[in-house]
């Protein structure tokens, strides 16, 4: 309507001046109940008519298997899906998940970190969105996401420093003030002011380093112009000419991880020599970190701490006998080590060899190809295809909601070369009996499930 006032941007002013004030945190938590008691007066009817559930309560159907990060904080370990944040408290063992039913405004989620200063959880998103979670109650700051710029605003990296968050984005590093909730800076770090994809960051003795793939910036933070691209140089000389996603200082070493052609390698700076650390031809490096005086390495077969000798002190290649793929870890300085990986949720391996997985109830996979649901029961087929009809060989398991309990079954053997069934594309149940379902397959034919097997 034309002169219309518009509702949300003055809204959205006006939180913005509340959250400024000293009584923000409660104002905040007084606005998301006040927003909460709006969608359930409007959708009160069809809740009533069509959920299972009381009228005003949310449950999330969300896959928890595959975990990307790792982060820790007061207490709570925290690790990140796609779509939502297991949240463990290891003083009571409870686990509670965070996900847009209570606290986070998105999906997509691309990291996250704990800042102890500010006792701030960080959640960053693929589309540049961030979320700051204190108190329960969560702050959404969505100023890269909005922005005008064009091109990749993925925030790849968190990194708390001092109460502020640094962000490596696909076009720079962001800086958000964690007490303010507000971005107090921007660094274009190429040549000439460019925009580059920082995909990892460190601090050391005062100096930010930064990879991009296949060169490392650094730059002092107490330069009073380091916005300008001027004050940013670039680390010389390296190992060598490949990409290099991730870095870690330990101690005084600096170790980088690079990624070539069937090659992966971890490298070490001592006194300005590099040597190779680490060499695999099979299987990638996805993380190094330190924490705790350990030296963390994730790959796609194994989790391994170091120590300050940097003699290995546990690693974890197996969980419940199959090969560990490692995204990211946390040594929590008690002999264990928690680390996120892609098919058991968050995990806690201990010294003593004890291993501990926190997996909510969920699917197995957030990809469907078909969804079928009958009376209380809901069946998911995995699968898929690209745009040319070709399949995507994905081998996962089927996820069923029976009974108001999820559960996998495991993926049907195949006559394959691999005896698995890749791609189920399409699922029935049997109105006569719910426990009686067919699933179509990419290449194996029909896949029958009676009683749950």
């Amino acid at each position: 309507m034309a002169g219309a006032p518009d509702v949300s941007r003055q809204l959205s002013e006006i939180k913005r001046v509340f959250l400024r004030s000293p009584w923000r945190r409660r104002l905040l938590l007084e606005m998301r109940i006040v927003d909460l008691l709006t969608v359930v007066t409007s959708l009160g009817c069809f809740l009533t008519s069509k959920a299972q559930i009381p009228v005003g309560t949310w449950r999330d159907h969300l896959p928890y298997a595959e975990t990307t990060d790792v982060c820790a904080g007061r207490g709570h370990v925290y690790a990140a899906t796609g779509s939502a944040v297991i949240d463990v408290n290891t003083l009571d063992n409870s686990m509670e998940r965070i996900s847009k039913v209570n606290l986070l405004s998105d999906v997509g989620i691309s990291a996250i970190a704990y800042d102890t200063i500010t006792a701030t959880l960080v959640v960053a998103y693929a589309n540049g969105n961030l979320d700051l979670i204190s108190d329960g109650v969560a702050f959404n700051l969505s100023d890269i996401k909005r922005s005008s710029l064009v091109g990749d605003k993925r925030i790849y990296k968190v990194l708390p420093h001092n109460g502020k968050a640094y962000l490596g984005t696909g076009f720079g590093i962001v800086v958000i003030d964690l007490v303010k909730l507000e971005v107090s800076a921007t660094y274009f770090i190429g040549d000439q002011g460019a925009q580059v994809k920082v995909e990892d960051l460190d601090i050391h003795e005062g100096v930010i380093y930064a990879t991009s793939r296949g060169q490392i910036y650094f730059a002092s933070l107490n330069e009073p112009f380091i916005a300008s691209f001027e004050t940013w140089s670039a680390l010389e000389p390296l190992p060598a000419a490949g990409g290099y996603a991730d870095l870690a200082f330990y101690g005084d070493d600096l170790f980088l991880n690079e990624e070539g052609e069937g090659i992966y390698r971890i490298w070490r700076r001592q006194d300005e020599t590099w040597s190779q650390f680490l060499f695999s031809e099979t299987y990638p490096f996805h993380d190094i970190a330190a924490q705790a005086g350990r030296l963390l390495v994730c790959s796609a077969d194994n989790v391994q701490a170091y120590d300050a000798a940097l003699a290995l002190a546990l690693e974890n290649p197996y969980h419940l006998g199959i090969r560990v793929n490692c995204r990211s870890a946390y040594w929590d300085g008690n002999q264990n080590l928690w680390f996120a990986n892609n098919q058991f949720g968050l995990c806690r391996h201990q010294a003593n060899g004890t291993d501990t997985y926190y997996l909510p109830p969920g699917p197995e996979r957030s990809s469907a190809r078909r969804i079928a649901a009958y009376n209380d029961n809901l069946y998911i087929a995995h699968g898929g295809i690209d745009a040319s009809w070709g399949n995507l060989w994905q081998v996962t398991g089927i996820s069923a909601l029976v009974d108001e309990q999820w559960k996998v079954i495991p993926n049907p053997t195949g006559s394959n070369e691999d005896n698995v069934t890749r791609d189920l594309m399409d699922v029935a149940i049997d109105p006569a009996d719910n426990t009686h379902v067919y699933l179509g397959s990419w290449e194996e034919g029909l896949v029958e499930i009676s009683g749950g097997q």
